[in-house]
C-alpha cells in the first residue's frame, strides 16, 4: 500500500511541478507579444521562397 501511496504522490508531485513551469513560460513569454503586421517588420528584406516536393498522395 505504501508504494501505491508514493507512485501517486511522485505523479500528483511531477504534475504540480510541470504546471508551475508552465504558469512560469507563460507569464514570461507575453513581453513580446505585438500585434504587427509583416509589413511592419520585414523591412523589405523578406524572401517568400516556394519549393515543391514531389511527394504524391498514395494510391489505396
Amino acid at each position: 500500500m505504501w508504494i501505491l501511496a508514493f507512485i501517486v504522490a511522485a505523479f500528483i508531485a511531477f504534475g504540480f511541478a510541470c504546471m508551475a513551469v508552465g504558469i512560469l513560460i507563460v507569464k514570461s513569454n507575453d513581453h513580446g507579444d505585438s500585434k504587427g503586421t509583416l509589413q511592419d517588420f520585414d523591412r523589405g528584406s523578406f524572401r517568400y521562397l516556394d519549393k515543391k516536393n514531389k511527394i504524391r498522395k498514395p494510391k489505396f
